[in-house]
């Protein structure tokens, strides 16, 4: 984590139990700002980009949430239904808090408020990019999408800013890896790439002089797979953990129109809050011994948000 080498988890956890969770989390964010690196889109990153939680970090309950793209009630009822309390369970994000939902300017501060940790999705780097003025907005303005920023305060700027690109948990067993959209088998966690982690969907097997290796790609086609399919496959070249022997079952989210992904590697949570359909998280339960088990819940989405592409072109070629 990036409190890692600090040594002052029971520290930690004394102030917090006496001024909160967030004040401490605002403090020790804003003395780690001084260590900030950069990642290819300008936006800043933790001082440690792949997160670490060993297992005094998390309790015995582990709630992992899919995309929330602002979807603000069916987030507060799915929290609800897993029976959350930060005395018990620890919470984490997918990431892609915001956009297409109606409620993007609240999920943040109410995510920070419960002691969320959060994996950066390809909607929050932009995020970031439009309300620090970097990447793809350095020379213009936002979009009228970003109108919401209004409502951010510089707390919830600073807690998108601390979201990592992954999270591992390695000292569970098997060993446990959140990221937003997925990972490229036989690359090192730590190598891999920013933007795949953030988009890929699906892989596609490329032949070369060495012998094949796998290409991440954000859109399918007819020679690509879904990414977590192949992870599952492959598990010689499954094991990418820095810390860990063990091959990593991995969360994530990011395809929506995929929907939930159950692979035996690898669970997909992205079920399409925004487009109408659920919200849905996995919630494990740690043993005494670091084994865990897990079960998927969802809440049905109150309404459509966004329209799916698929339903837009639709519509377009009936006028």
């Amino acid at each position: 984590s990036w409190m890692r080498g600090l040594g002052l988890n029971k520290v930690l956890a004394a102030l917090g139990a006496a001024v909160g969770f967030t004040t401490i989390m605002t403090i020790f964010w804003r003395h780690s700002r001084r260590r900030m690196i950069r990642s290819p889109t300008g936006t800043r990153l933790p001082p440690y980009p792949h997160g670490l939680l060993h297992r005094n970090d998390i309790k015995d309950r582990v709630l992992i949430v899919g995309d929330i793209h602002g979807c603000l009630d069916e987030l507060r009822d799915i929290i609800k239904k897993a029976d959350y309390s930060p005395e018990t369970t620890t919470l984490i994000t997918v990431g892609d808090l915001v956009n297409k939902g109606p409620k993007s300017g609240m999920v943040p501060g109410y995510l920070r408020e419960m002691g969320a940790l959060c994996v950066r999705g390809n909607h929050d780097d932009a995020l970031i990019q439009a309300f620090r003025k970097v990447g793809r907005y350095a020379d213009k303005e936002s979009p009228p999408r970003y109108s919401y920023i209004e409502d951010f305060s510089e707390d919830d700027k600073e807690f998108m800013e601390a979201s990592h690109i992954s999270l591992r948990l390695p000292t569970l067993v098997p060993p446990v890896l959140i990221v937003h959209a997925g990972v490229v088998p036989g690359v090192p966690l730590e190598q891999q790439n920013f933007h795949n982690l953030l988009t890929m969907r699906h892989i596609k097997t490329v032949s070369g002089p060495d012998g094949s290796t796998f290409e991440a790609l954000e859109k399918g086609g007819e020679d690509s797979v879904l990414w977590a399919k192949v992870f599952s496959q492959e598990v010689k070249l499954a094991n990418i953990l820095p810390d860990s022997p063990e091959v990593p079952f991995v969360f994530f989210g990011h395809d929506a129109k995929a929907g939930l992904q159950q692979e035996g590697l690898a669970t997909g949570l992205d079920t399409g809050c925004c487009y109408g359909k659920q919200l849905s998280a996995a919630l494990l339960k740690v043993r005494s011994d670091n084994t865990w088990s897990s079960k998927i819940i969802s809440v049905d989405a109150k309404e459509m948000y966004t329209v799916p592409k698929n339903l837009q072109k639709k519509t377009d070629g009936q006028k």
